[in-house]
C-alpha cells in the first residue's frame, strides 16, 4: 500500500504544484479587477482554458490518484476543495462536487 501511495503521490504532485501556482495568479488578477462582472468573466474564461489543458490528464487518473491529488491541493493551498469551489464558483457547485466526491470516497 505504501509503494502504491508513493507512486500515486509522485504522479500527481506536479499537478498540485501547478494548481497552487495557478490559484495564486488568479487571486492576484482578481484583486486588480474593479467589477464583479469582470471577475466572473475572467474566471469563466480561465476555467475553460484550464479544462482544455488538463482535462485529458485528469480523466486518465485513477480514483486513488484523485484522492491523493485532492489532499495535496488542500495542503498546497491551505484550503479544502469545498472552500476553493465555494470561493471561485458558488455554494451550490461546492455542495454538488462535495457530494460527488463523497460518493467516490474523497472527503476533503
Amino acid at each position: 500500500k505504501l509503494t502504491r501511495l508513493r507512486w500515486n503521490g509522485h504522479k500527481v504532485y506536479p499537478f498540485a504544484l501547478k494548481v497552487a501556482d495557478i490559484l495564486d495568479g488568479v487571486e492576484d488578477t482578481l484583486q486588480m479587477m474593479a467589477t464583479q462582472d469582470a471577475q466572473k468573466a475572467f474566471l469563466k474564461d480561465r476555467e475553460k482554458s484550464l479544462f482544455g489543458t488538463y482535462e485529458a490528464d485528469l480523466r486518465k487518473m485513477s480514483r486513488s490518484q484523485g484522492k491523493v491529488l485532492v489532499k495535496l491541493i488542500s495542503r498546497e493551498t491551505g484550503n479544502s476543495s469545498y472552500d476553493l469551489i465555494r470561493n471561485y464558483k458558488n455554494g451550490a457547485s461546492a455542495i454538488f462536487w462535495q457530494s460527488i466526491g463523497l460518493n467516490f470516497g474523497i472527503s476533503q
